[in-house]
């Protein structure tokens, strides 16, 4: 069914709750200029294993940031959709999902759970009043006073975390969409630096239906019910990505001189010690425009793709997807207007 009402807010933070004075999120007053909201940002599930993936990237660069420094302060519908603004883990190559870690919200010592985490980088924009955007969905106020800030009303973003993948079986299957995923955003203006901080539940599958964003299963067998004592089978198992099809995504010429279109190129590296085999995989631009490929990369080799007109790169910042036979991503790589604005240079990732 998908997040009812899905957008970002845009605000300067002025105050928290960790965890443990907040039921499992951590929570930031947001003063909209003109407005007060509260952000709750999980930092444990409510179902077991606790702990979450997370992953928060210090120097963040992506084409979305001219999209969302444009939009005004308070909270923004987004359409889920690509190039909207709208957040999604898998399809907007936002950072690789396969290198998140799992952390818990608290343990003794320091800097060392996801309290300590938000606790250094909302204290940060908060001394040095930065502009947070928080990706979720958006409640009304249902109560004149708020619960963790009782001089601002009851209204606020949730759902700060990855919104897709949840098992169809699970309370939150009617959750899952696509281009609807939660997350936070802080730019420090002093220096210009984005942080971007990404949150998944370990139950969340990393490859979605590109309509529904349930799991993507490995097909099982149909129990016959005409068998005595055949057992129901579990809900199938997430599929991953084989490791003989991690094809990396390592360069490319989206500005060439000259004619452009049909010139743009892409360059692959096998990183495997088999040969890998391209035939039926494709790449994808950030129009979901495909570029259907073959051949064979040898082991520790490299393949340069070049892309026919059908398939522009786009010089005003995008992403591209590599995709293998079943239309499941291998690997992505985004990259900003200020990168494509180099005439004749290839991009490395």
């Amino acid at each position: 069914m998908s997040l009812k009402n899905y957008g970002v807010l845009k605000g300067i933070p002025t105050n928290f709750r960790n965890s443990w004075q907040a039921n499992n999120h951590y929570q930031i007053k947001i003063d909209t200029k003109g407005d007060f909201f509260r952000i709750a940002v999980n930092v444990r599930s409510s179902e077991t294993p606790s702990d979450l993936f997370y992953s928060i990237i210090d120097g963040f660069t992506h084409p979305i940031l001219n999209i969302l420094q444009g939009l005004a302060f308070g909270y923004n519908t987004l359409p889920s959709k690509v190039n909207s603004g709208a957040l999604d883990y898998i399809r907007g190559n936002l950072f690789d999902i396969s290198t998140m870690k799992i952390i818990p919200d608290e343990q003794t010592g320091k800097n060392n759970d996801l309290n300590d985490l938000f606790d250094f980088y909302i204290k940060k924009a908060i001394d040095e009043k930065g502009i947070v955007y928080a990706f979720g969905e958006k409640w009304s106020p249902s109560k004149p006073h708020d619960k963790y800030f009782t001089d601002i009303p009851d209204q606020g973003i949730h759902d700060i975390h990855m919104n897709q993948g949840n098992p169809r079986s699970g309370g939150f299957s009617n959750d899952n969409g696509v281009w609807q995923d939660g997350g936070m955003l802080i730019n420090y203006p002093s220096s210009g630096n984005w942080v971007a901080i990404f949150l998944r539940f370990q139950s969340q599958a990393i490859h979605t239906d590109d309509v529904t964003g349930h799991p993507v299963t490995a097909t099982q067998p149909v129990p016959d019910p005409s068998v005595p004592g055949t057992p129901t089978p579990a809900e199938p198992d997430p599929v991953t990505v084989s490791e003989d099809s991690l094809v990396k995504i390592v360069a490319a010429l989206v500005n060439p001189k000259g004619q452009e279109e049909g010139n743009e190129k892409v360059l692959l590296f096998n990183p495997t010690e088999s040969a890998i085999d391209l035939k039926d995989w494709s790449l994808a631009n950030n129009m979901k425009k495909k570029e259907t490929l073959s051949g064979l990369i040898p082991s520790g080799g490299t393949l340069t793709i070049q892309l026919s007109k059908n398939t522009p790169l786009s010089n005003k910042g995008g992403i591209i997807s590599l995709l293998e036979a079943k239309g499941l991503k291998v690997d992505g790589v985004s990259y900003t207007k200020e990168q494509a604005s180099k005439e004749g240079r290839w991009i490395t990732f």
